[in-house]
């Protein structure tokens, strides 16, 4: 079964992992001047890790010796950030998810969860340069929106289907953000499966287009989009998207 995406992004297929590395190196130090990755994480010789199934973030040196902790309510949902100074972002699990930018003496500079009915957020997060923060987030569609959409009925297990979207959101508050920017998998969608759709057409030929097919396994969460990053040079958002063994390019100018 052929699957492909939708201009303004394009897809290329991988079997890397892009982002979300377990560990960032960083410095020992919260006022150190430290040479910064494309990604935004920092190498200056020490470790930057949150573990799965605890609550505290943890810089340590190449010896294992602990040189600082941020300590957090919430289990982290992937690779905490070093933002310098001292400040960490870290993406939470939260029941509908979130992050948390933290700053060396634990002072939480802002808490922010998603609240969006039927959305949840998941995985990864990334800070944009002008401040604002990327997160991937579950959309939560019935099974008819799926059928409405073009999915095989017969594929559909349960009475849901969670494609993701992309939003930015930028911080108008300790504990509060507005989306000023949102990228949705839904609005970019071909099949050819049922040709009474307006999004019927042949596959291969629309290579700027997402097979609302594609996969026959993964249909609660569908795409399972579990990383993302940003290139300023180009203006571009990068997601890697486990289910589909791809990495897709996102033009954040459109």
């Amino acid at each position: 079964m052929t699957h492909t995406k939708k201009s303004p992004f394009v897809m290329v297929v991988v079997l890397l992992v892009l982002i979300g590395a377990s560990v960032t190196h960083v410095s020992s130090s919260p006022t150190v001047s430290s040479s910064v990755e494309p990604s935004g994480r920092v190498i200056d010789g020490q470790i930057l890790f949150s573990p799965y199934y605890d609550t505290t973030t943890y810089l340590i040196d190449s010896t294992g010796a602990v040189n600082h902790t941020w300590s957090s309510p919430y289990r982290p949902d992937a690779a905490p950030y070093w933002l310098g100074n001292g400040t960490i972002l870290r993406p939470i699990i939260s029941g509908e998810g979130g992050f948390q930018e933290i700053a060396w003496d634990g002072t939480v500079l802002w808490d922010y969860r998603y609240t969006a009915s039927g959305c949840t957020c998941h995985h990864d997060v990334k800070i944009l340069p002008n401040g604002d923060v990327l997160m991937i987030v579950w959309e939560t569609m019935t099974k008819a929106q799926a059928i409405a959409a073009g999915r095989n009925p017969n594929t559909i297990s349960g009475n849901s289907f969670q494609p993701d979207k992309i939003i930015e959101v930028k911080q108008t508050g300790p504990t509060s953000g507005q989306v000023v920017w949102e990228w949705h998998v839904w609005d970019h969608l071909i099949q050819d499966y049922d040709s009474s759709k307006n999004n019927y057409g042949v596959v291969g030929d629309h290579p700027e287009l997402i097979d609302v097919n594609f996969g026959d396994i993964f249909v609660g969460d569908w795409l399972h989009t579990n990383s993302l990053d940003y290139s300023p040079k180009y203006d571009q958002i990068l997601i890697s998207v486990h289910n589909f063994d791809e990495v897709w390019v996102i033009d954040h100018n459109t």
